[in-house]
């Protein structure tokens, strides 16, 4: 405002004001309407709605993003860093400098016939994914229901991703799901695999017990049963040593038997120290 307006008197100031404030708005409003041209919509609520569109689409590909839990961060599309440790997406090495962001996660679906082939996960991503058909933003609990049955459908790596996908939903409670699919011979190993993975990176006390019958189940293939040894051993010391420890002593099977073993021994804990002692002092 100039000296000249000044000069005027106070209600020249309070019109030259309120122009300048109209501006502000309009400019405001407009940045506001060219932000909302890009969401696609409002926010699927429910699986049953996620389902429904997944099933209108046909072929071609989707996508939906929501909110992830705390502690999860993208890595520049290499992988993600979930409650502190790195899990792997791409076949590159981690890089200390790498940049690590919040989410949300943006999965992305190729859909043929309306039949889901392939699922592909990211989370904090740069720039959204070029698809044909963008949802916009999904709750997570509607997220985590559709994934985890689709993780039942979809063949190889996109299952496991599925899984990935589901764990990492805000204040979602996933374990229950996972146990089935741990306890179901009828899935392919590495479904199962990974599912016991994710219940050993975070779960109640209560999958302790499942994940202990998996590992003695003499039915069960080698590589199930070391799974879920690895998967007892992401527990907290004071749930997963004890069980460890009963597994090494007690299980018939060599193979089994050592991967109890070695997790025991990435135990830096007084107990592992002493049960080793008795061990070899015994034989």
């Amino acid at each position: 405002m100039g000296r000249d307006e000044l000069k005027r008197g106070p209600g020249s100031a309070v019109r030259i004001l309120m122009g300048v404030t109209a501006v502000a708005l309009a400019y405001h409003l407009g940045a506001a309407a060219n932000a909302g041209a890009q969401v696609t919509g409002p926010e699927i609520a429910s699986a049953a709605e996620l389902r429904a569109e997944i099933e209108r689409s046909g072929s071609g590909t989707l996508s939906f993003t929501y909110a992830t839990r705390d502690g999860v961060e993208g890595c520049r599309g290499r992988g993600w860093k979930i409650g502190g440790s790195h899990h792997y997406e791409s076949s590159g090495g981690w890089d200390r400098d790498d940049e690590c962001h919040p989410g949300p996660a943006e999965v992305e679906l190729t859909i043929r016939a309306g039949e889901v082939e392939r699922i592909d996960l990211d989370i904090a991503p740069e720039s959204p994914a070029e698809v044909d058909r963008a949802l916009g933003t999904v709750a997570p609990q509607a997220a985590a229901e559709v994934l985890i049955d689709l993780a039942e459908d979809v063949p190889g790596r996109s299952s496991r991703r599925a899984l990935t996908a589901a764990f990492v939903a805000r204040d979602v409670e996933v374990w229950p799901r996972f146990v089935q699919i741990a306890r179901d011979h009828s899935r392919e190993s590495g479904l199962r695999k990974q599912a016991m993975f994710w219940l050993g990176q975070e779960a109640t006390i209560q999958v302790v017990g499942p994940l202990e019958e998996i590992a003695r189940a003499s039915d069960e293939g080698d590589d199930v049963r070391e799974a879920a040894v690895f998967a007892l051993s992401q527990r907290p010391d004071d749930e997963s040593i004890p069980v460890l420890m009963e597994l090494a002593r007690e299980l018939d099977d060599p193979g089994v038997q050592r991967s109890a073993f070695f997790w025991l021994a990435q135990k830096d804990d007084e107990r592992v120290l002493e049960f080793f002692e008795r061990i070899l002092t015994s034989g």
